[in-house]
């Protein structure tokens, strides 16, 4: 079968197994696939699928259906490696067990209140089909030749019926300009250029060239991921994969890095990052920084090193499914860089982070309509030298049905306004849409400002002027205040993961101390416990400090956050 994953697959393994840095990569692998070997996988209900119809839960079943994927891949994985028989009749019973699966296609995605016919859920080609599909493709370039004849053809048979199939009509997501575009296309295409007959790829690649020019569309020519770090990875990662098929297969004629924009998303992961392990967690993203070593080892080889490496974190990965690649496009010389103190400013997007020596500190402006949006015009966050977050972004919780329901999304915790740091006015959050904007923004290398009221509902606040200014080891927020006839109330938010004591006249959250005007505010702390989960950081606590004028209404607001003043 050819193989266009554009890179030597024994030369490559060879260097892996002669790797120290790849080392724990692969003892990791190889430990994953001897845990699988003798599982047993029940048949997953109907029932169990339409829990999502009943309930709105997604973990149950997703827990359960990206498990066996999971040990698929890594059984593979370890096949490929290590050439060891042993791995072969799992790993069969794997893609078996799979493949005999109603549909690929995730409840949440499959539109079952509108009762489709079988053969449309069965062909269906959402996020999780497509990885599915992909992770099926790998196995039979890596490992065909090791695999019997009958699982080959099983495993073509499928691929067919679920994705080629799935092609002869038009697909939502190929007009789409989320990760949806990306991570179809590119794992379509892998199906289409390994098994797809040559009237098969002539009739729909033109097709997914089309959806992936849609998904960069879906980026601004700063290069910002609007969707966080974590759809960085998955999105722009499965990008990669498909720049790279085509790459191939055309023999270098269709090449996407000739494009400057490219090369400014590539360096996105870099300008974001806050600390050792932690990252800026923009919209439904992760604070936790994972290394995606697969991507930057790709790019690292197309962008040398204006591509930062990190320190290294094996075993993490933003796709649902671990991809071969991982391992393919891995850099066994891998090394961590040191990381510069710098300020980015994402113009387009309004998103504005500085690393200093003792703090790091982000911001944002932009609107309240963005991929995977939070209601968070104005909010901030700061990860301190050591790596806790005094003042934070709580990034994405579970995923369940309510959160992508436009009447329920804004009511839950991380993803209205009332779990950022911005201010509640007339006991009242920022609202959703693209009118909702900030707006005067303007960012320098020891101040970032904006005008913020735009935010709010249309009449109840005039004006609010946010301003942050920086000095060696402490942040300055400033609010300015005009109220209209309708303003009743203003209230101060501050959201931390750290648990905050009041004290007399400043609020500390471990080392880092907060000073107000003690005099002009009641300050009262509470907290929100959630499970961020199959993907995220598992179950966490957010706290959030509300400081409450004594007067009924302020015309400033001004705190100084003095990092690490309390550590020895």
């Amino acid at each position: 079968m050819n193989n266009y994953f554009g890179i030597d697959i024994e030369k490559q393994r060879a260097a892996l197994l002669k790797s120290e840095v790849a080392k724990p990569l692969i003892d990791n692998i190889i430990k994953k696939a001897d845990n699988a070997q003798n599982k047993e996988y029940p048949v997953i209900k109907m029932s169990e699928y339409m829990l999502f119809y009943e309930t709105g839960n997604r973990t149950d079943f997703e827990n359960k259906y990206y498990e066996r994927r999971d040990d698929l891949a890594s059984l593979s994985a370890a096949l490929w490696l290590t050439n060891d028989k042993k791995y072969v009749k799992p790993l069969v019973d794997a893609i078996f067990t799979i493949c005999d699966e109603y549909t690929w296609c995730l409840p949440a995605h499959a539109g079952m209140e509108k009762n489709p016919a079988p053969t449309e859920i069965v062909s269906r080609i959402d996020l999780a089909n497509g990885e599915t599909a992909k992770i099926l493709t790998e196995i039979a370039v890596l490992n065909g030749d090791i695999l019997p004849k009958y699982v080959n053809e099983r495993i073509e048979y499928e691929l067919r019926k679920r994705i080629i199939e799935g092609l002869k009509k038009e697909c939502g997501w190929e007009r789409s300009t989320s990760n949806w575009a990306s991570v179809c296309s590119s794992c379509s295409a892998s199906v289409l250029l390994h098994f797809g007959t040559e009237e098969e790829i002539k009739e729909f690649m033109p097709r997914l060239y089309k959806a992936i020019d849609n998904f960069l569309k879906g980026y601004e020519d700063d290069g910002c991921c609007k969707e966080g770090i974590i759809y960085w990875s998955y999105g722009f990662g499965h990008f990669l994969y498909f720049a790279q098929l085509v790459h191939t297969f055309t023999d270098g004629k269709k090449n996407y890095f000739d494009n400057p924009k490219i090369k400014n998303i590539a360096m996105f992961p870099q300008k974001v990052r806050m600390g050792q392990t932690k990252v800026y967690s923009v919209s439904d993203s992760s604070l936790n920084y994972y290394t995606d070593t697969k991507n930057l080892s790709f790019l690292r080889k197309i962008y040398g090193k204006d591509i930062l490496y990190p320190e290294i974190a094996l075993g993490t990965h933003q796709d649902n499914i671990f991809s071969v690649t991982g391992l393919l496009w891995f850099d066994t010389d891998y090394k961590a860089d040191e990381w510069p103190f710098d300020t980015t400013y994402f113009e387009n997007s309004q998103i504005f982070v500085k690393r200093s020596k003792k703090y790091s500190f982000a911001a944002k402006g932009g609107t309240n309509s963005e991929p995977h949006n939070h209601n968070d015009i104005g909010s901030f966050m700061i990860v301190d030298k050591n790596d806790n977050v005094p003042i934070a972004d709580v990034g994405r919780g579970e995923y369940t049905k309510d959160t992508f329901n436009p009447d329920t999304r804004y009511t839950i915790f991380m993803n209205g306004s009332q779990g950022h740091s911005v201010p509640v006015i007339n006991a009242k959050y920022q609202m959703a849409g693209t009118e909702y904007r900030a707006k005067n923004v303007k960012a320098e290398q020891s101040r970032f400002s904006l005008d913020i009221e735009g935010a709010y509902e249309d009449g109840i606040i005039e004006r609010i002027d946010r301003t942050f200014e920086f000095t060696e080891d402490s942040v300055i927020l400033n609010d300015e205040f005009d109220y209209s006839e309708n303003t009743e109330s203003i209230c101060e938010r501050l959201v931390s993961f750290v648990k905050p004591q009041i004290c007399d006249g400043f609020v500390t959250l471990g080392s880092t101390k907060i000073l107000f005007e003690k005099g002009n505010f009641e300050v009262c702390i509470g907290s929100e416990s959630y499970d961020t989960g199959r993907q995220g950081d598992g179950k966490k606590t957010a706290y959030y400090i509300d400081f409450k004028p004594y007067k009924k209404l302020i015309n400033k607001f001004r705190i100084e956050i003095k990092i690490g003043e309390n550590s020895k």
